[in-house]
């Protein structure tokens, strides 16, 4: 807009130049002169209203785009998943794997000694749990996940 509007100031500006060529040269006509300078400073006036408007019209334009911009972001931050990552220290003591079980969640059987879930934003109750010298061992813990980070839960059952 600026530019098309920068382009007409000087396109009507070329308009008076080229206008003004064509009186005569000597000795100009008073009132052609006159009149044709009223009409250039006019419209260099109403020129400049417009692109005063336009320029607070960009402004405000340009503020409205930042503000939902970082709405967008604060949006896409707040349903972010996180990760949980659960490290069993003595998962070769566990007899047959273990079971990992977020809140009331179904527990989900496991082997190794790390599992990796992602989770949305939040808090939870995390618990392992397995068989070590065919004893049954649980352990739990409280846990909070935040969005686009990685929470790292080591767990040792005994």
């Amino acid at each position: 807009m600026s530019t098309a509007q920068n382009i007409g100031v000087q396109l009507d500006n070329f308009y008076f130049a080229w206008e003004q060529t064509k009186l005569p040269t000597t000795s100009p006509p008073a009132v052609e002169l006159q009149r044709l300078t009223l009409c250039r400073e006019f419209l260099s006036k109403l020129n400049d209203a417009i692109v005063e408007e336009t320029k607070l019209w960009a402004t405000d334009f340009q503020n409205a785009l930042n503000s939902i911009d970082a709405a967008t972001q604060a949006v896409a931050k707040a349903q972010a998943t996180g990760a949980l990552e659960v490290t069993i220290s003595n998962a070769d003591k566990l007899k047959g794997g273990w079971q990992l079980q977020i809140d009331n969640r179904p527990e989900m059987p496991q082997t190794g000694s790390t599992a990796a879930i992602k989770l949305p934003p939040g808090s939870y109750i995390v618990s392992a749990s397995g068989t070590v010298d065919d004893k049954p061992v649980n352990v739990s813990h409280a846990v909070t996940i935040a969005a686009g980070q990685s929470t790292k839960v080591p767990f040792e059952l005994k």
